[in-house]
């Protein structure tokens, strides 16, 4: 994705951005598992909502999952791109102007996968949450399908 919109390929030092975004989210299940349990447990009852919209609409906006990775990772002394990258991968526009298109991307294909996801097996893919301009609707539906393929060969529906 990086590469289409930007034409040229991240910086070598991105690679690990999409292991470390949601650590918060691991770090809530092992130290913080009522609250993490509480989030899910809505997601469940309101399907369609994301982990992100969950924590905010049951009102855990104040330290969500991107804060507490973000805490973590500096506590733990590494890079600023990965503190960074955890803390606004769901908001790439308050990162700083050299971060935000990395991040832009990050979000973007967090977003995707996320959404792909939730939805239904047959369902039609809604893209309205994507920014104007940000890719072309036709590669955003071969990244969809593509992605829907491999999250299925990955882990096929048992039935």
């Amino acid at each position: 994705v990086y590469k289409a919109k930007y034409g040229k390929f991240p910086m070598a030092e991105t690679s690990s951005i999409g292991l470390t975004h949601d650590l918060g989210k691991g770090i809530m299940l092992q130290y913080f598992p009522e609250r993490f349990e509480a989030i899910t447990r809505f997601q469940a009852e309101n399907p369609g909502k994301t982990f992100h919209e969950t924590e905010i609409e049951i009102g855990y906006n104040w330290f969500k999952h991107e804060e507490v990775g973000a805490f973590f990772l500096n506590m733990w002394n590494l890079p600023d791109l990965l503190v960074n990258t955890a803390l606004y991968h769901h908001e790439p526009e308050r990162a700083s102007q050299s971060l935000r298109p990395i991040l832009e991307v990050l979000a973007f294909t967090n977003e995707l996968v996320t959404r792909i996801e939730l939805m239904e097996p047959e369902g039609v893919f809604d893209k309205s949450w994507v920014q104007e301009g940000f890719v072309s609707d036709n590669a955003l539906l071969d990244l969809v399908a593509d992605i829907k393929k491999d999250m299925n060969d990955q882990y096929p529906v048992q039935v």
